[in-house]
């Protein structure tokens, strides 16, 4: 197998992969939407309604992301490779964000998860992460607080 076809069917199992994964999100958002929320009506639509249509929505496109490569056939799997270090930095980020924004604010959140997910490849030094932090707090806010009127606090300091 040449270099083009071994990248090719690297490809194709990733796509097979991801589009697997997103539809099975999809079915258990609209699970989740049909057991347990009220869709309501078109005209009045329950709190169950967005959900469904975006755990439908991410079925219809995860199909169609791994139905090309399934019916193709010939991929290799992907998950022989499964980066676990970069797996268990991003978990960990995910997890800080959701546990320092209540304590500490929206600065300081975005921060802890710049840095703690930057070390899952370990390319970017201080300069690059402190501009990221930066750039990604301000976005935040103007994203969350300004745009969408939520009210978060950019510093948060339990003391």
């Amino acid at each position: 197998m040449s270099d083009a076809e071994h990248k090719e069917s690297n490809r194709r199992g990733q796509d097979v992969v991801a589009g697997g994964f997103l539809a099975l999100l999809g079915v258990g958002a609209s699970y989740i939407s049909l057991s347990s929320l009220s869709l309501g009506t078109i005209d009045r639509m329950g709190p169950g309604m967005f959900p469904l249509a975006l755990g439908v929505l991410l079925f219809v496109l995860g199909l169609a992301m791994a139905m090309p490569s399934l019916l193709k056939g010939g991929f290799s799997n992907p998950l022989k490779k499964l980066d676990v270090r970069s797996f268990i930095w991003i978990s960990l980020s995910i997890l800080l964000f959701a546990a320092t924004i209540p304590y500490f604010g929206l600065v300081p959140a975005v921060t802890l998860v710049v840095v703690s997910s930057s070390q899952s490849d370990r390319v970017n030094g201080p300069v690059a992460l402190i501009s990221l932090a930066t750039v990604l707090s301000l976005l935040t806010y103007l994203t969350f607080a300004v745009g969408l009127g939520l009210r978060m606090p950019l510093f948060a300091w339990p003391w």
